[in-house]
């Protein structure tokens, strides 16, 4: 079983068009069970897609606190989805929009898997609600029908440890409280948790103190071009520009479960070497043997 997140910077990022092909033949490549991303914008006002065509991409309507709003053509999830079906991986995927980016954007998170999802939700983990606010975030949460049994997987961009207004420990903790009562099952964290893993006593520490295991930690892997350590921004971006960045890169990019998995690697991709640069953030790739639940057990 493999598992890749990316910050995708989707319509936003420089050259996209150039860009689209390499992100979509690193993924044909790659071949996830499940694939996160954040960041996935559409152009507001543009035209939609037809509910008919939707779902022949495999698509699944989102339940949840979820904006009604309609999937546009040049949504970034939408095109990958087509994109990867025309090259023989067609995915079942969910997409969800969270707020206003760059005042042109519909932003959101969208979810693929190769599994059957068997419903899909967004709901807020920000006190925040307000659709034109920067700081307002959502989850997107899926209910995966795998051999082994029900699974989820829970796409994710958060805010910073230290925001004034909505830090990252009450994004958190609301998070938490909606996953409570699927503590049972195997749950997968994939993606963006703005969370530099140099730094203490902050996000990432919260994290591994409520018990959920970083894939990182158990599956190294220097090969294929990898940034050391599994850095996953090697620059300054935007809102890390004055944040006493580290030096070479920060990892902020994570897969995380809340029960012991067998990780054979953890890789980043997307880098300069490994099918190219796409985004200002590198993807991370976390390959899993042995994938069992506590009920399978």
């Amino acid at each position: 079983m493999k598992l890749i997140t990316l910050n995708c910077h989707s319509l936003i990022e420089e050259d996209y068009e150039e860009k689209f092909p390499l992100f979509i033949g690193g993924i044909c490549a790659e071949r996830p069970d499940i694939l996160a991303l954040q960041e996935v914008n559409q152009t507001m006002g543009g035209p939609e897609v037809s509910p008919e065509e939707l779902i022949q991409t495999g698509y699944i309507p989102p339940g949840g606190d979820t904006s009604p709003l309609p999937v546009r053509r040049d949504n970034h999830g939408f095109r990958c989805a087509k994109a990867l079906s025309c090259q023989g991986l067609p995915l079942s995927w969910t997409w969800i929009p969270a707020k206003t980016g760059y005042g042109r954007y519909d932003e959101g998170l969208a979810l693929f898997s190769s599994f059957p999802i068997k419903e899909a939700e967004g709901f807020y983990i920000t006190g925040s609600h307000d659709y034109q606010n920067w700081r307002t975030r959502k989850a997107v949460l899926a209910a995966l029908q795998l051999p082994e049994g029900l699974q989820y997987a829970c796409c994710l961009h958060m805010g910073r440890w230290d925001d004034p207004q909505e830090p990252f420990s009450r994004q958190w903790r609301r998070l938490m409280d909606r996953l409570y009562p699927l503590s049972g099952y195997r749950i997968w964290l994939l993606g963006d948790f703005n969370a530099p893993s140099w730094r203490r006593k902050e996000s990432l520490d919260l994290i591994l103190e409520d018990g959920w295991l970083d894939t990182f930690a158990s599956g190294q892997d220097a090969s294929c071009g990898s940034i050391r350590e599994g850095w996953t921004v090697s620059e300054g971006i935007d809102g890390w520009w004055d944040q006493g960045q580290a030096p070479e890169g920060m990892r902020i990019d994570y897969i995380f479960t809340n029960q012991p998995a067998c990780v054979s690697s953890s890789r980043v991709i997307f880098t300069p070497k490994l099918y190219g640069t796409v985004s200002d953030h590198r993807a991370v790739a976390v390959k899993i043997q042995n994938n069992v639940t506590k009920g399978d057990i």
